[in-house]
């Protein structure tokens, strides 16, 4: 283990928030990821469901970070489909869902083992199976503008440190005692938590990371690496958590607030608030796919309603170039065979129009 030389710090509840308030908030986050994790495990729209939950999460972090990116653009971006230029608050929305994808691909828990935070923490790694995951979703590719201002940034934080150093007339020939970078602390915290129930020790994590981010500029990651440490604790078998999205829904006030033990109770807020947000919409869709199968029911064998219908529920959003790629079809009929299911228009204009469920 990594640090192992130096025992984990030992990590309570703050007493700051006596237990009596916390458990309310702790079994109500409990039963919702329960109930939402359940629910997937059993859902016919499943993949769909999932992937939706991928985009949404991905734009809920850039939100938390103060960039705007929209659900429509990033899904556009992610397909090479875009109607505009790019924006760099775009691609790094792409680096956060590409991260995400390959999270929830690996098996609960692998992104904390050290082969996994160092290839996601941008580090070199002799993890060949993670590395060849991490390849085939193209991350490194798409990663490549903000790695290399992360890199600069890294040489120019060196050089301010040993600038500070020799003002300050230490000997930079003898380099400073090695500390944990914030990925490792997170994993030698994560084997000091396991006597917590999960999602207490998963919101001490995230207030560890939040208060302690990367210098590389990767706060996001730590609340995807979060997310994965649910998984592997057995409280989301059949989704990666979208921590972002139910911290979207806690007020900053409530997230930032100097008290440790009101972050950990906006924690917990946030952890229900994301599951009955996923639930809602879960249900919506499985209403609305319902709704559509009935407008697609007896038609022609030679019909490709049906066709859409499935890819409907299998994609957040539609275009009609995506639509026609899909099914072998002209434009002009995707367009038509839209038109006749009903699917909803989420952009308002006459050219590059998108549909969704």
């Amino acid at each position: 283990m990594i640090g192992a030389h130096q025992p984990p710090a030992e990590l309570t509840i703050p007493e700051s928030l006596p237990l009596s308030q916390l458990i309310a908030p702790l079994v109500a986050a409990e039963d919702a990821l329960a109930r939402m994790d359940e629910r997937l495990r059993t859902s016919r729209i499943r993949e769909g469901f999932i992937s939706r939950l991928h985009y949404a999460d991905a734009c809920a972090s850039m939100w938390l970070e103060g960039e705007l990116v929209s659900l429509e653009d990033l899904v556009l971006h992610d397909a090479a489909a875009d109607v505009r230029a790019p924006t760099p608050q775009l691609a790094r929305a792409r680096t956060v869902l590409r991260t995400r994808r390959i999270i929830s691909d690996q098996p609960p828990g692998r992104a904390l083992e050290r082969g996994g935070l160092a290839l996601l923490s941008g580090k070199p790694a002799a993890d060949k199976e993670f590395a060849t995951e991490m390849y085939r979703h193209g991350s490194r590719s798409a990663d490549t503008d903000e790695t290399g201002l992360d890199d600069a940034l890294s040489a120019l934080d060196e050089v301010l440190s040993r600038t500070g150093r020799v003002l300050s007339g230490e000997n930079i020939e003898t380099p400073p005692s090695p500390a944990l970078t914030p990925t490792e602390d997170l994993r030698r915290m994560a084997d000091s938590l396991e006597h917590l129930p999960p999602l207490l020790a998963a919101g001490l994590l995230w207030d560890r990371w939040e208060a302690h981010p990367p210098a590389s500029g990767r706060a996001w990651l730590g609340r995807q690496l979060v997310a994965d440490y649910l998984r592997a604790r057995g409280k989301a078998a059949a989704h990666l958590p979208a921590i972002n999205s139910g911290l979207r829904a806690v007020p900053w006030e409530h997230r930032r607030a100097r008290d440790g033990g009101a972050r950990l109770r906006a924690w917990l807020e946030a952890a229900q608030a994301g599951a009955l947000a996923g639930l809602r919409e879960h249900d919506r869709l499985v209403a609305a796919l319902a709704t559509l199968e009935r407008k697609s029911s007896g038609r022609r064998v030679t019909s490709r309603l049906q066709d859409l219908v499935e890819l409907a529920a299998a994609h957040p959003l539609l275009t009609a170039a995506t639509v026609a790629q899909a099914l072998g079809i002209t434009q002009r009929a995707a367009r038509n065979l839209v038109a006749e299911l009903g699917l909803r228009e989420t952009t308002g204009r006459g050219r590059y129009r998108v549909w969704m469920l």
